[in-house]
């Protein structure tokens, strides 16, 4: 990850030194915990809808505390609180490819005492062309921390996709 923009300016700082809450998992934890048979994901069709032209199933999702990994993390100066929650949320399914492009979700019964009020958040995918050919990766996400006394959002846009390769040549002497 690089740090592109703060509050919508160009900036060369790295994340680690502007603090505030990251989120990490877009490029498979977050497919992992949906669909994974050990997380016991629960799912039911919802309606039609429409994703940048194309008509998508929706399925609401529920994953329970009890088998769930998503966690929430809050800082401060003095104090540290974590909590593993459940989850809920929608994803969209391409009704002609049966690919999956976006996913809606958000944090499921957080204590009433924890700093954390919600944690919604979106995850966008879309095709990107790398050297010729078409993938499903990740394109954009959004997620809020909304707390008893403010609130943060952090945006991601995903690009400059590449592909790298290598050839090696193995050479055995006689």
């Amino acid at each position: 990850y690089k740090l592109t923009t703060l509050s919508g300016r160009p900036t060369t700082k790295s994340l680690d030194s502007i603090g505030g809450f990251r989120s990490n998992g877009e490029f498979g934890f977050l497919l992992n915990m949906i669909f994974d048979p050990k997380y016991a994901g629960q799912f039911q069709w919802e309606r039609w809808g429409m994703i940048r032209g194309r008509q998508a199933h929706v399925f609401a999702f529920f994953v329970d505390q009890a088998h769930s990994k998503f966690t929430v993390n809050v800082s401060s100066f003095l104090k540290h609180a974590h909590v593993v929650s459940g989850m809920r949320g929608s994803v969209y399914v391409d009704r002609e490819t049966c690919q999956i492009l976006r996913i809606t979700h958000a944090a499921e019964n957080l204590p009433s005492n924890f700093p954390v009020i919600r944690v919604p958040g979106a995850l966008d995918y879309d095709f990107t062309d790398i050297a010729g050919q078409k993938y499903l990766l990740p394109r954009r996400a959004w997620f809020r921390m909304v707390m008893k006394d403010s609130q943060s959002r952090n945006v991601m846009d995903f690009s400059d996709y590449r592909k790298f390769t290598g050839e090696a040549t193995l050479v055995f002497d006689k």
